[in-house]
């Protein structure tokens, strides 16, 4: 019952813990906590992660992908509540995707350059730009970011400020072609 409240938590970004989700069940169960630091709520809802209509969509279009493969001259749009989905929209998804994952990649590298451990370095970057809560690692559920460094913190503070208002919201900021007239 506590590894399907801990999952709940972490699959809404809701981060309540009532356990330390790492001694459940082995490597296992931590895997498993970690993909649903990614997967995120619902589309409209403040809940971290890449928002589970994105993956749906991924999905989706991945499938037709090969559909479109085997016949070359179909067209074959992505549906979405039985309404076709614009082929802008998934090319905006799939960006979104790629960036979350670049900016997820980039920030555990940057944190395992200052020398915190790899695990506490995915685990802080996956849960800071998800927003979720508690990660793995020495920032797991029972522990907290107080031991790492003021630098760390600061990336970590990026992080969570990108994760909340969304990247392309944030990064859009620091291009050029925001600052021109």
């Amino acid at each position: 019952m506590q590894t399907l409240f801990v999952s709940g938590s972490l699959f809404a970004s809701v981060g309540h813990a009532t356990v330390d989700n790492e001694k459940m069940h082995k490597e296992s169960a931590v895997m498993i906590f970690f993909i649903l630091l990614f997967i995120g709520g619902c589309a409209g809802s403040t809940g971290g992660g890449i928002k589970f209509v994105r993956h749906l969509l991924l999905f989706k279009n991945g499938f037709l992908e090969l559909k479109r493969l085997i016949h070359p001259r179909a067209i074959i749009p992505a549906r979405l509540n039985g309404k076709s989905v614009l082929p802008e929209i998934i090319s905006n998804v799939q960006a979104f995707f790629i960036l979350y994952l670049f900016v997820f990649v980039s920030g555990a590298i940057l944190l395992s350059l200052m020398g915190i451990d790899f695990v506490t370095s995915v685990g802080a970057s996956a849960t800071c730009v998800g927003n979720i809560g508690p990660g793995i690692g020495a920032v797991g559920p029972v522990a907290n970011f107080g031991h790492l460094p003021e630098l760390a913190k600061w990336l970590l503070s990026f992080l969570m400020l990108l994760g909340r208002l969304e990247l392309f919201t944030v990064l859009i900021i620091f291009t050029p072609y925001f600052w021109k007239k």
